[in-house]
């Protein structure tokens, strides 16, 4: 019995040394990190675990993938492409836009339309990051208003489709967008 108490605290012993030494290896690793633009902003990612160039470079294409897609100001994206066609017919869109533009929609019920995926006409009014930057006049402000309605964003899943129905609507999905990028970068 003796020995076998003597076995049981030297096991206790020696898990406890081996938990302090791995925390202490963990503790004292060097994160990896790398820095770039992306979606207009300075964007760090620090990897602490399988870091290398091959991992940064799948996680700032992505990024890329991401803010190409859901770009309002990128030619060729779906948000783009359904701004373009506000007014006059539905955008054939990637199953990722709706999946988030669903999501922003959602976002959109649960708090009232305090978050709104169709606030492009009055962000665009402020031309932020462009040479057009400016205070607009509040006549300017009401009538962009009335085209921000999210809940006439008419999404169709089965077809893969988004149609904003009236002429000068648009998405700005940049509440939701950095968030569902951090998570694919994760």
């Amino acid at each position: 019995m003796v020995g076998l108490r003597r076995f049981a605290g030297f096991a206790v012993v020696v898990c406890a040394a081996v938990c302090i030494a791995v925390c202490m290896a963990a503790c004292s690793a060097v994160p990896e990190s790398r820095t770039e633009i992306a979606f207009g902003t300075v964007c760090s990612i620090r990897l602490f675990d399988k870091a290398g160039e091959g991992v940064f470079a799948r996680i700032f294409e992505r990024l890329g993938e991401i803010e190409t897609r859901f770009s309002p100001h990128i030619e060729g994206g779906d948000v783009y492409r359904i701004n373009q066609n506000a007014g006059i017919e539905a955008a054939a869109v990637h199953p990722e836009t709706v999946l988030v533009l669903n999501e922003a929609l959602r976002c959109a019920v649960y708090s009232d339309g305090a978050f709104n995926p169709a606030i492009g006409p009055l962000v665009n009014l402020w031309g932020i990051g462009t040479d057009g930057a400016r205070l607009p006049e509040p006549g300017e402000i009401e009538a962009a208003r009335l085209r921000c309605d999210w809940r006439c964003v008419e999404v169709n899943d089965a077809a893969g489709t988004v149609f904003l129905p009236d002429v000068g609507m648009a998405l700005d999905l940049g509440g939701v967008v950095k968030g569902y990028a951090a998570d694919e970068a994760a």
